[in-house]
């Protein structure tokens, strides 16, 4: 028999192919499109790339694969001879999805443990130190950051949580990290808050929601980038949750008519957490020593009729620190050399002006003037304690800060500031210094803070 060729362009012999779907700079989405078609073409992540397969879930398929059709994986079976309707396909949207897996941060080796050297001996042996078994409510009511941290560290490690509560792990890992900065430990926190991995992921969404409270994404943006060494990654991470917010003002804005006062007091929240993001931009400037920029950047944001004032002060403040007075002035509304004349927070800035101009003279009588005007503020105090000290009265900065002391609260820039003059006055300044923490430590403990570390007292 003879072989007969077959023609090339017969349409039996072609096999349709589905089009892989692929992504080019183009297809990017926009930070101001609607979030639910941002999801189906999420942007490329801003912050620098890490391993984000954690324990407890497989690891990401990889970019060949990940977007496959899933005929292409796992073709569906032939119909048989015998019948010719087709067989109807799974629906994968009727399958519930696997609940999100965080057991990841049950693992003991991401919290480390703290310091006791840190720890002044009169706080070590305090008769106000808590129970070993005190609840971590009382623990943070009382100030007892340190046993607070080291509580919420126990109960993830402890084997007592379930794996999917999310509310709860978060919001624990969330107190521990805060703890951890109010004790003065921020590179602590930065090493443990690296145990979340990018936040940005598709691990932390459920239902085009992210499951990780906002207050958590904020804190490991700065955290994070310490604790990595990037000072850009908390800029660029500021920017991300800002692109989420403007999203998330853009939708509430679609649901206006449906329902104006729920939506209307979303959307108020969402704007509040769009300003103090762009603060904390300012401030990720500042720290990076780049208060030109920063300045230049609080510029150029829109002040809203609610923040005018407290937005103008925080630009004078910055201006201030870059050593332009004459830009702070002009924020403040001061460009003729007049002053504020009104009691309360706003008269500061007449005596800060006059701190950053080099008259600590002229300072320290708006600081004399403001402890008349408002006597229970303690930063009044530090401040007029800090001119007497730079004018060459000692005895009287001494005199002034003992006498805060005496008070419950007792903040970092007090006993440093105080311990700072014990070394001017006295060759015997570590035995001041231990009466001080003596006098600190005889406080009732307060939800302001109890325990203090050796940093406090420069010991």
């Amino acid at each position: 028999m003879a072989h007969r060729r077959e023609i090339s362009h017969d349409d039996r012999r072609r096999v349709p192919i589905p089009r892989r779907t692929t992504r080019g700079p183009l297809e990017d989405s926009d930070p101001l499109t609607d979030p639910d078609t941002a999801l189906v073409s999420p942007p490329p992540s801003l912050s620098t790339p890490i391993n984000t397969t954690l324990p407890g879930t497989s690891p990401p398929p990889s970019s060949a694969s990940h977007h496959l059709s899933p005929n292409l994986v796992s073709p569906p079976p032939r119909a048989s001879a015998g019948n010719h309707a087709p067989t109807p396909s799974t629906d994968h949207r009727a399958l519930p999805r696997p609940r999100k897996d965080f057991s990841f941060l049950f693992n003991p080796t991401i919290y480390q443990p703290l310091p006791a050297t840190t720890i002044p001996p009169p706080f070590a042996h305090s008769p106000h130190q808590p129970q070993p078994n005190t609840p971590l409510a009382s623990l943070l009511s009382h100030g007892h950051f340190r046993h607070a941290a080291i509580s919420c560290a126990t109960t993830l490690t402890s084997g007592s949580l379930r794996e999917h509560d999310g509310a709860s792990i978060f919001g624990l890992f969330q107190t521990r990290l805060s703890c951890l900065l109010l004790l003065q430990l921020t590179p602590l926190a930065a090493t443990e808050s690296k145990a979340l991995g990018d936040l940005t992921s598709d691990f932390y969404r459920e239902d085009g929601r992210h499951v990780v409270p906002w207050g958590l994404r904020v804190l490991c943006v700065r955290l994070q980038a310490l604790g990595f060494g990037d000072a850009r990654r908390g800029v660029m991470g500021y920017y991300e949750l800002g692109r989420e917010a403007r999203q998330e003002i853009v939708r509430l804005a679609r649901e206006k008519k449906k329902d104006g006062k729920e939506a209307q007091e979303e959307m108020a929240m969402w704007k509040d957490r769009l300003r103090d993001l762009g603060v904390r931009v300012a401030d990720a400037l500042v720290e990076m020593g780049d208060l030109e920029g920063a300045g230049r950047y609080l510029a150029t944001q829109r002040i809203q009729e609610e923040a005018d004032e407290m937005q103008r002060m925080r630009m004078a403040l910055v201006w201030l620190r870059v050593g332009d007075v004459k830009t702070a002035r002009r924020y403040l509304g001061l460009e003729n050399g007049e002053m504020y004349t009104e009691d309360g927070e706003k008269a500061v800035m007449n005596a800060l002006v006059k701190v950053a101009e080099g008259d600590y003279n002229g300072a320290l009588t708006e600081w004399q003037k403001l402890r008349e005007q408002i006597p229970e503020n303690e930063m009044v105090y530090q401040n007029l304690a800090v001119c007497l000290l730079y004018t060459g009265r000692i005895s009287e900065a001494r005199s002034l800060l003992e006498a805060l002391i005496d008070k419950p609260a007792s903040f970092h820039g007090l006993t440093f500031n105080l311990s700072t003059i014990y070394e001017l006055c006295t060759e015997h300044s570590r035995d001041r210094k231990m009466e001080l923490a003596d006098r600190v430590a005889a406080h009732d403990p307060t939800e302001l803070g109890w325990e203090k570390s050796t940093s406090d007292f420069k010991l």
